[in-house]
């Protein structure tokens, strides 16, 4: 039996949760200097996001 996928909406709350849980996982295991700034960059505009949507609901 297999599980089913769940599918979230891309603007929701916790699909932008998901977004910076992932993106910090991968910041704390990137080695390389060009790359970690680059995530930190993109988990900045997750979190902001996150935030302000947070603050609307």
């Amino acid at each position: 039996m297999s599980n089913p996928v769940k599918v979230l909406d891309p603007n929701s709350m916790e699909a932008y949760r998901t977004r910076v849980q992932c993106f910090a996982g991968e910041l704390k295991a990137a080695k390389n200097q060009v790359a970690r700034v680059n995530i930190a960059l993109i988990l900045a505009d997750a979190a902001t996001t996150l935030v302000s949507t947070a603050g609307t609901r």
